[in-house]
């Protein structure tokens, strides 16, 4: 019995659940299962309650996981398989609470507490770290994912506000629209590379329960976002400089028209409002 006993003691000193960043699912549909079926089962001996307080708690970060991407509006591509996962944790779950009440009825119906024992370690504990393990590697693994969709749209965003812009126009009227285009041309490879050939490389290799690490792939995702900062800045600021201190048209144009010109990017979102401030400062000087 002694030996047992040890047994679960070793499962609940491993279950260290770890917090992660969540996703934008089945959140309040999970939460009232979890309860209803917290309130009709109640651990009947300490170990008993302590291995049911570890599977608590595992479901409680993966409800706490949800509700962090829904607040952060976190979504999924279908590739990622999330619906068909939580769908996946959610049997393992019924399983295991199956199991837990049985154990419970079990010992209700006057069985010695040796033979309970042996239901616990032997039926309860293998569910409870089957949970436990597929519910943290799922977390984990959703990270690289959470990270891409946390930055797709911004990064769509720009490759469609730099196409937008070279097509226009007001771009072709840039005494250097050589060198605009040839930035934002470099801006939208980044954007390609990271849409495309990254987003590519993560569905590829993912694997909702698998032992597989994205530190890599988050890293160099992180690494590769601030590089197209960085150029999409150069870009809007060949475009500013341009508008601002061209030979041909700005020799012609009044502060006030200037002025208006910066607006036009302002709310074309290709410069910021504090470079608009700064270059609006600069021309009402001239006024």
């Amino acid at each position: 019995m002694g030996s047992k006993f040890g047994d679960a003691m070793e499962f609940l000193g491993k279950a260290v659940i770890g917090k992660a960043t969540g996703i934008d699912i089945l959140g309040e549909e999970l939460q009232q299962r979890f309860e209803a079926t917290k309130a009709a089962i109640s651990g009947t001996n300490e170990l008993h309650q302590q291995v049911m307080d570890v599977a608590e708690s595992t479901y409680n970060h993966l409800l706490e996981f949800i509700a962090n991407c829904k607040e952060n509006n976190i979504k999924f591509y279908p590739e990622f398989q999330v619906t068909e996962s939580i769908d996946k944790i959610e049997d393992l779950r019924q399983a295991f609470w199956a199991q837990s009440k049985k154990c419970s009825d079990e010992m209700a119906s006057h069985r010695s507490y040796p033979q309970y024992l042996e239901s616990i370690n032997s039926n309860l504990v293998p569910l409870a770290e089957k949970f436990t393990k597929t519910v943290q590697a799922f977390i984990n693994n959703l990270h690289a994912p959470a990270k891409l969709s946390e930055f797709a749209e911004k990064v769509e965003n720009i490759g469609d506000e730099v196409t937008f812009f070279l097509g226009s126009e007001k771009a072709k009227e840039l005494r250097n629209f050589s060198e605009v285009e040839k930035q934002g041309h470099e801006v939208l490879n980044i954007v390609a590379y990271l849409l495309e050939e990254k987003t590519s490389e993560l569905i590829s290799s993912f694997q909702p329960f698998g032992d597989s690490d994205s530190s890599n792939w988050r890293e160099e995702f992180n690494a590769v976002l601030k590089k197209l900062d960085a150029e999409n800045k150069k870009f809007k600021m060949l475009i500013s400089g341009s508008n601002v201190d061209s030979a041909t048209s700005s020799e012609r144009e009044t502060p006030a028209e200037k002025i208006k010109a910066l607006g036009e990017l302002l709310n074309l979102g290709l410069i910021s409002e504090k470079e608009f401030k700064e270059k609006k400062a600069q021309l009402l000087k001239q006024i």
